[in-house]
């Protein structure tokens, strides 16, 4: 897989712009809620974890600055997440920020301190 592909951060991303566009289809709570139940030895979910902790970041006043506007926008109609929808996203957080993690292991042969920076980012934006 691709860097680009699996790009966390980077809204633009194929794979970011078609789990944005599912949002866009089902912009919910419960559609956010279903994308924690991914496998963390799988690349791809592992980032579109990361893509619905931003969301919820978003719904709770901390979004990110390149959250597409339309993205946004379909946001303003949710509630804000209850506590147990938080401390899934910050779960999946600090799975995927755990050293054993795929997605980590990945972004050690690229990008590191740029992914890093930014998912330790996010978790505070979700703390």
């Amino acid at each position: 897989m691709s860097t680009e592909t699996i790009d966390t951060h980077a809204f633009d991303t194929p794979r970011a712009k078609q789990y944005l566009a599912d949002f866009l289809e089902d912009p919910t709570l419960d559609f956010i809620e279903d994308t924690f139940e991914f496998d963390a030895d799988d690349l791809g979910e592992a980032t579109e974890a990361l893509l619905a902790c931003e969301l919820i970041a978003s719904l709770i006043g901390s979004p990110a600055p390149a959250l597409p506007d339309a993205v946004n926008a379909a946001l303003e109609g949710n509630p804000s997440p209850n506590e147990k929808l938080l401390g899934k996203a910050r779960n999946a957080v600090r799975t995927i920020l755990d050293e054993k993690s795929p997605l980590h292991a990945h972004w050690k042969d690229h990008d590191h301190a740029t992914w890093l920076a930014a998912v330790k980012g996010l978790i505070d934006r979700l703390t």
